[in-house]
């Protein structure tokens, strides 16, 4: 037997060997070329064979590392061609010197290097062969196109290397040396053999590396080493390769003839993955199918069963997990066959772990048994129904141990377990938050119950997922099968608990909210009775105790004189179904002094169906006299406007009063006055004295403080309005165009007014600015439910930065101070708040007697009546 060995060996090595020679003698023949060309093919030729060999056996030996080697020097062979092709003596493409083929040299070395390196962690990762070899082709494709258009500098005709190509070679070498370390440290994922193999490969690179960096001249001893030593590395890897993926896999397979076969009961070798390496006789002739179509399948769909997918198939995951088990029966329901599975492992290395799985047909044993056991069967049959279809969740436990014997659809569905993985774990295994002792302690206490009545635990158990829930158990001792058991139903009440604690969390954070809160706030039942006030209500009326307020209606001793009943903190929210309220009050603080107050009332509920009232009071006291002042000031601003239109309206009537009494002096001085010059000029003096009562009448009406709605028509608002402002558009030169509709509407008719001369005159300011023509549109029109007027001018429109601000108290774009600013923000407020209208600008572009204009256009729409 050692003799035979050793003749093998002898000729394994005998090939390498004489190719060896072959690659020495024709460097001594002086053809350097023929010397290059035959030591590159011999290593091309061995780099193909590793990764066409390690590709094509994958599917058997299920090893990644070599796969993933194989791959790699596919590519490295394919790198080595260009390497052979492009050097200078061959003339096959178009290059200058040894740089093309060194570059292609060098890189193919570093990326030898860094595969060798890597593939040391490929063992247990998984990978796509094609992606890969896609991005090894990119890899190739850029040395190629860098060596050709752009190779780097590596020797110097005459000097010899370049220090550039050396310290790659010698950054190669500090790689293969790590790579060297790595292995070393994870031996344990080879086999001895190929241990040492792909040690001794890498030393050889290591050496070849060492060679090419001392030759001068391209023809001399270094190459002829460095080649020598590349082909033996190359060869001592195809070597592992070969024993590891032909070699090892046929020893295995030539005892199937003798010891496997001699077992009558179907027996298989099959690897972690669960791919079929060996099979005895017994398995070909139950499957009735050739050997050759059961190696290399997979065990689950061949020997398992279809019901079950392989991921939960439990025997699969024994194989996996490289567990043994000797009495694994199961039952294939498709056939009504029972099966006894028995798995060992047979090997040390878990990279090449296999296992022997030994499969016996038990049917006719099994159902022999069922047949006796048919009536007891039949009687437990109406139990195990009300235990399984019980939609509680329930366990039963073995009282001696803490193992789980049974446990009903419910508890397989609330744990997630099948029913096989569940009744092989013990109660420890799925309580959370107690010791193993407690559970015993608890388990005495069950079983010493005389009175059998339940008792119950709050615990946390774990489910497969591994997640936490809160339970409680309820337990009792019982009989199940002739033997003593405790019956555990389980009730999930993580949600109870889960809701419990955020209700806590709300509350707690409402009272911090509440309590802490920058307005007032009082919360009340549904009676109106106050539960309790915030210190800031108290503080905001002047009180300092709470006890003043809580259990009382705080109505009668906060509410401002002739302020409503009812309205203060409380309506009748629920019978009129309203849950949201909001007004303004004044209310009476301690000491009797008022303040304006903004009131919110709404219905919420902290517990179900228990409805509570939380109002908030903002105390707007200052708003309300700054608003005050704001009005005070439009007023006084639209009054000096006014009295520049008296001024110029009474202009006029005084200069002709003038004129007439002058006349009647001048007549009278001169004897030429007569009766009726007298009376003529009398007449023209009570004209003009009349315009002039007019005017004060009209103006006189603007200002009257007169909050009560009437009924008047816009055109007749509008004609009042021209003559409060008309003088000023006349000098300025500036043509109003109406389109106004005779609508009636009830409304404070002087407010309405001052909202009209605010728009026009800012009109106006903008007009008198340009030199061309000059318009204002106004329009006033009555839809449906709604009075809509515009105004719009030719001014060019208002700035964006600003047309979002000209509302705004005090803004203003009057940088010489004649402007406040509160003109248009009067205007809102007269028309949004107390004509509960609406008023908007917008710049538009429009065409009038066929020219093109841009300008500002203000809408009013107001409610009809």
């Amino acid at each position: 037997m050692r003799y035979q060995e050793e003749s093998k060996s002898y000729v394994k090595w005998m090939l390498p060997a004489v190719l060896t020679i072959i690659i020495i003698v024709t460097d001594f023949v002086d053809n350097y070329l023929l010397f290059h060309t035959l030591a590159e093919s011999f290593s091309i030729f061995v780099a193909l064979s590793i990764g066409l060999i390690s590709y094509n056996t994958y599917s058997f030996t299920q090893n990644r590392y070599f796969l993933f080697i194989g791959l790699a020097y596919i590519w490295v062979g394919i790198l080595d061609l260009f390497h052979t092709f492009t050097f200078p003596t061959m003339n096959i493409f178009q290059i200058n010197g040894l740089d093309t083929t060194l570059t292609i040299w060098v890189l193919t070395r570093l990326f030898e290097a860094i595969i060798l390196l890597i593939a040391v962690f490929i063992h247990n990762k998984k990978f796509n062969p094609l992606y890969l070899s896609i991005f090894f082709f990119i890899f190739a494709f850029l040395v190629c196109s860098f060596a050709f258009y752009s190779p780097m500098k590596l020797f110097i005709q005459g000097e010899g290397l370049s220090s550039l190509k050396n310290n790659i070679e010698y950054l190669v070498i500090a790689i293969l040396i790590l790579t060297l370390i790595l292995n070393k440290i994870h031996s344990n994922r080879f086999t001895k053999s190929i241990y040492r193999s792909i040690q001794i490969a890498i030393f050889f690179t290591i050496l070849a590396e060492l060679s090419f960096t001392t030759y001068v001249m391209w023809d001399g001893l270094p190459s002829l080493l460095g080649h020598v030593f590349k082909f033996l590395s190359f060869w001592i890897i195809f070597e592992s390769v070969v024993k590891f993926s032909l070699s090892k896999p046929m020893e295995l397979l030539s005892n199937d003839a003798t010891s496997y076969n001699a077992i009558p009961i179907p027996s298989i070798v099959v690897s972690k993955e669960g791919i079929i390496l060996q099979i005895n006789k017994a398995v070909v002739s139950e499957l009735k199918i050739s050997s050759k179509n059961i190696l290399n399948q997979s065990n689950h769909k061949l020997l398992h069963f279809s019901h079950v997918e392989e991921q939960d198939c439990v025997i699969c995951k024994y194989i996996k997990a490289c567990k043994d088990t000797n009495s694994l029966e199961m039952h294939d329901p498709s056939t009504n066959s029972y099966y006894k599975f028995t798995i060992s492992n047979i090997s040390n290395n878990y990279q090449n772990m296999a296992m022997i799985q030994v499969r016996e047909d038990i049917t006719e044993t099994k159902l022999l048994e069922l047949e006796k056991n048919t009536q007891l069967l039949v009687n437990a049959q109406i139990y195990e129904d009300l235990f399984y279809l019980n939609t509680s969740i329930i366990l039963l436990i073995d009282p001696k141990n803490g193992n789980i014997l049974n446990a009903n659809r419910s508890a397989l569905n609330f744990y997630g377990y099948s029913k096989s993985e569940l009744l092989v774990l013990n109660i420890s295994d799925i309580n959370h938050n107690i010791s193993k002792s407690e559970i015993k302690n608890n388990i005495t206490l069950i079983m010493n119950n005389n009175n059998k009545t339940n008792h119950y635990f709050s615990v946390q158990h774990t489910l497969s997922n591994n997640e936490t829930r809160n339970v409680k158990a309820y337990t009792n001792p019982s009989k199940y099968k002739g033997e003593a058991v405790i019956i555990a139903t389980i009730v999930d009440v993580t949600d109870e608990i889960t809701a419990k604690t955020k209700l806590v969390e709300i509350e707690h954070k409402f009272k911090n909210i509440f309590e802490f809160a920058n307005i007032g706030l009082v919360l009340r039942d549904i009676d109106g009775l106050i539960l309790d006030i915030n210190n800031k209500l108290l503080s905001l009326l002047g009180y300092s105790d709470k006890e003043d307020f809580l259990g009382q209606s705080c109505e009668a001793f906060v509410k401002a004189p002739n302020e409503p009943d009812n309205n203060l903190f409380f309506i009748d929210l629920i019978n009129k179904k309203i849950d949201h309220f909001s007004t303004e009050l004044k209310l009476q603080k301690k000491d009797g002094s008022l303040i304006d107050t903004y009131i919110t009332t709404n219905l919420f509920e902290i517990e179900k169906n228990v409805t509570y009232i939380l109002t908030s009071v903002i105390d707007i006291t200052k708003i309300k006299q700054k608003d005050d002042l704001i009005a005070q000031q439009s007023k006084m601003a639209a009054m000096g406007e006014m009295i520049e239109n008296i001024t110029h309206q009474w202009r006029q009537p005084l200069s002709v009063i003038s004129t007439a009494v002058t006349g009647i002096k001048f007549k009278e001085e001169i004897n030429d006055l007569n009766k009726e010059d007298l009376i003529h000029s009398m007449d023209v003096i009570n004209t003009s004295v009349q315009q002039q009562a007019q005017t004060i009448t009209d103006f006189r009406d603007f200002f009257k403080v007169d909050k009560v709605k009437k009924e008047f028509t816009l055109i007749s608002t509008f004609e009042k309005t021209f003559k409060l402002i008309s003088s000023q558009f006349k000098t300025a030169n500036i043509s109003i165009i109406k389109n106004i509709e005779d609508i009636v509407i009830l409304e404070m008719e002087n407010e309405l007014i001052q909202v009209f001369i605010n728009i026009i005159n800012n009109a106006r300011d903008e007009l008198i600015k340009k030199e061309d023509k000059k318009f204002i549109f106004i329009n006033a029109i009555q839809r449906k439910n709604y009075i809509e007027i515009s105004f719009k001018d030719n001014a060019g429109g208002i700035p964006k930065e600003i047309i979002e601000d000209v509302f705004n108290s005090h803004f203003t774009t009057k940088q010489d101070s004649n402007g406040t600013g509160i003109g248009l923000y009067m205007s809102k407020m007269i028309i949004e708040e107390n004509m509960k209208g609406k008023i908007e600008v917008e710049n538009i572009s429009f065409s009038y007697e066929d020219t093109n204009y841009k300008g500002a256009q203000f809408k009013i729409i107001l409610p009809v009546n």
